[in-house]
């Protein structure tokens, strides 16, 4: 009998420790929820999400892009062999630097203008 009475007592005491915090986390949503405007909020996510998309379709075009320059870029044997030629000619040693080096290439960076026209940098 003394244990189910302890064990009631200890059990009060919990619940009136857990109805304090529960209180404290009630008055804390209530200041959050009267001080969020669910509009502003809306707007924000809207805004998100279609900069978002726009993001997509601009990485989507750029790496299309890439593709098609590196496509049509020098093969890397090619660039590797004349850098070695080069090398040599002027003294450098070049060997084994130009394995894991970018591939340049010699394509002209285009600007477009407000009019729609292509012109060359």
């Amino acid at each position: 009998r003394i244990d189910a009475v302890a064990q009631r007592v200890k059990t009060a005491i919990t619940m009136g420790q857990m109805n304090k915090n529960m209180h404290k986390v009630v008055s804390g949503m209530s200041k959050v929820l009267k001080a969020m405007d669910v509009e502003k909020l809306t707007k924000v996510m809207e805004q998100f999400e279609e900069d978002n998309e726009t993001l997509d379709v601009r990485t989507a075009y750029m790496d299309g892009a890439i593709a098609n320059t590196v496509s049509g870029a020098t093969p890397q044997s090619n660039v590797t062999e004349l850098m070695q030629q080069i090398g040599d000619e002027i003294g450098l040693d070049v060997s084994g630097q130009l394995e894991d080096g970018p591939v340049p290439t010699s394509a002209p960076i285009k600007e477009s203008t407000a009019a729609g026209a292509v012109k060359e940098v």
